[in-house]
């Protein structure tokens, strides 16, 4: 029998390990576009200054 079909507790385990990547995995791509719109107004702030 494999490894983790002998009881539920894997189950469990890998399911709330699953949710816990997911929740990171959203976390992480708003931490991104946060960033990049960060850069974004950073970089027009840099060459609205070079302009003057």
């Amino acid at each position: 029998m494999p490894k983790g079909q002998h009881s539920d507790k894997p189950t469990v385990s890998t399911a709330q390990k699953h949710k816990h990547r997911h929740d990171n995995q959203a976390t992480t791509d708003k931490l991104y576009i946060f960033t990049l719109r960060y850069q974004c107004q950073t970089w027009s702030l840099t060459k609205s200054q070079e302009r003057k």
